[in-house]
């Protein structure tokens, strides 16, 4: 069975279609080939009659019904009901051959939701990582190669904080909460170990789950290929040099 993701670049709901189909598919433990196709543009869209994205084609024929009497193509975002993602219940029928719930995309995501809203919500959400990132210079603890207990620990309003240094401290204490708010929303990259606002981020799909990282394409790449080694080091949980630390050799 062959399994397309079509997207556009920076689409906000490619991830989560991406986490969608490797979900179901592992469910229903199928022997499936997925890929994630790029469309380049309108010209592209239009030759690969590209109905927006993300569009999911299972053996080549879009997933949802009537799709193909359909001739708007466009280089653009797609809509199911209302969601940026198809719902569950028709990735379902696609793959079974099943018959999808009556009355057309909107019947189809509402029914989806009622079932299992839990299960949905969790994991279309982009994970952020637990690590320790000092308030400072908001510089990632793992990335300077420290941990923990290597940081200088400082009581602030009752909560413990992690810096890189004593100067740190001093700089923070100066105004503690504009730089608490500085941290608001902050997370880091599971692989280049890079600091970035979730505004200015993106997301990637990885064995069910969504993730934040930078927009690094090849970021996204090392993480799926080996997500253990990567979220553990954010966690802090393998030991770690910092960006000298790439699956075990030096980047230097």
């Amino acid at each position: 069975m062959n399994i397309d993701i079509l997207y556009t670049e920076d689409c906000p709901n490619y991830p989560f279609a991406v986490a969608l189909v490797n979900e179901v598919v592992k469910e229903l433990n199928l022997n499936a080939e997925i890929q994630e196709v790029l469309v380049r543009g309108p010209e592209e869209a239009r030759s690969m009659h590209f109905l927006g994205s993300p569009s999911i084609q299972v053996n080549w024929v879009d997933i949802e019904p009537g799709a193909d009497e359909r001739t708007d193509f466009c280089y653009a975002c797609r809509m199911y009901g209302g969601e940026g993602v198809p719902p569950r219940s028709m990735l379902l029928a696609a793959l079974t051959g099943e018959d999808a719930p009556e009355g057309g995309d909107e019947v189809l995501a509402t029914a989806e939701i009622d079932e299992e809203p839990a299960a949905v919500s969790s994991a279309h959400e982009p994970k952020m990582i637990p690590t320790p990132i000092c308030p400072g210079c908001l510089s990632s603890l793992v990335r300077l190669g420290m941990h923990k207990t290597t940081a200088v620990a400082h009581n602030h309003a009752g909560r413990e904080h992690y810096f890189c240094s004593r100067g740190c401290v001093d700089i923070f204490e100066r105004d503690a909460e504009r730089y608490l708010l500085d941290m608001k929303d902050l997370i880091v990259c599971p692989v280049c170990l890079g600091e970035r606002y979730q505004r200015s981020a993106t997301y990637v799909a990885v064995e069910g789950s969504v993730y934040f990282t930078c927009r690094s394409p090849r970021c996204g790449e090392y993480l799926k290929e080996d997500p253990d080694f990567y979220l553990k080091r954010l966690a802090g949980d393998v030991p770690s040099a910092g960006v000298k630390d790439h699956d075990g050799d030096s980047l230097g």
